[in-house]
């Protein structure tokens, strides 16, 4: 019995155009793909108001988690292929989203990106929530992700991003 619910096509094919943009150089980590996710989706729902897929995102030790897809890298640290999804179909608009967020946050490590998401509000709120991994599968409200990712949106951040630009 699994703990995990299926991943929608739109997270593996969002995980897949992540993964294709970023194994040009090397393997990725893990922890790197799980947390460029939960930006790609911060960051639709601060600047477009609504995300860019619907799985739960989890507080999880190191950071927000995306559940559903956890269990296709399960023990791996690197990984050199990503045979899930497919980044073809994702709309054009959606790749600028992701290519705006792995061209920011993509040249950080994964636990560099683990470390960041560790000092902001919604990881840290949920995290209370879960009373320190007391509780598992404790979810990161979107209101409260949307809410925190307008507020850096009003003070520049991202900067590299051309979505948040008018």
């Amino acid at each position: 019995m699994s703990y995990y619910e299926q991943p929608t096509n739109a997270v593996l094919n969002v995980s897949a155009y992540i993964f294709k943009r970023l194994r040009k150089l090397g393997p990725v980590e893990a922890i790197k793909l799980q947390k460029l996710l939960y930006y790609c989706n911060a960051w639709s729902l601060a600047g477009r108001g609504y995300p860019l897929f619907q799985d739960e995102i989890q507080a999880w030790k190191h950071g927000p988690v995306i559940a559903s897809i956890y269990p296709l890298h399960r023990g791996e640290i690197d990984l050199n292929q990503w045979p899930h999804g497919s980044p073809h179909d994702l709309s054009v608009e959606d790749q600028q989203l992701v290519d705006d967020i792995v061209d920011t946050y993509g040249g950080l490590s994964g636990w560099r990106l683990r470390n960041l998401t560790h000092q902001e509000t919604p990881w840290i709120e949920a995290w209370e929530k879960a009373r320190q991994g007391k509780i598992l599968r404790v979810p990161i409200d979107h209101e409260m992700i949307r809410d925190f990712y307008r507020e850096e949106q009003t003070v520049g951040w991202p900067k590299n991003a051309a979505i948040f630009r008018k």
